[in-house]
C-alpha cells in the first residue's frame, strides 16, 4: 500500500497531516515502480490553506520512506 501524507500549515502555525491513499500493489523481490502524481492546491470547502512549510511524506506499507518540506506561497 503506498499512500502520501502531507502536512498542511494550520492558522496556528502548527502542521496537521492528511493521508491521501495512492496505490496498492504487490511488487517482487527485486521489481522497481516509478510513480508521478500531481496534488492541487486549490481552494475548496472542507480546507483552508495557509502560507508557509508543509511536508509531504512517502509512506509505504505503514512505513514513513522519504519526507520533503515545501513551501506553500499563497497570492
Amino acid at each position: 500500500m503506498i499512500d502520501y501524507i502531507i502536512d498542511f500549515m494550520k492558522a496556528n502555525g502548527k502542521t496537521t497531516p492528511k493521508v491521501f491513499k495512492l496505490r496498492t500493489m504487490t511488487l517482487g523481490a527485486h521489481e522497481t515502480l516509478t510513480l508521478e502524481k500531481k496534488h492541487a492546491v486549490k481552494s475548496i470547502t472542507t480546507r483552508q490553506y495557509y502560507a508557509g512549510k508543509q511536508q509531504i511524506q512517502l509512506q509505504i506499507n505503514g512505513k514513513i520512506m522519504a519526507k520533503q518540506d515545501w513551501q506553500l506561497i499563497l497570492p
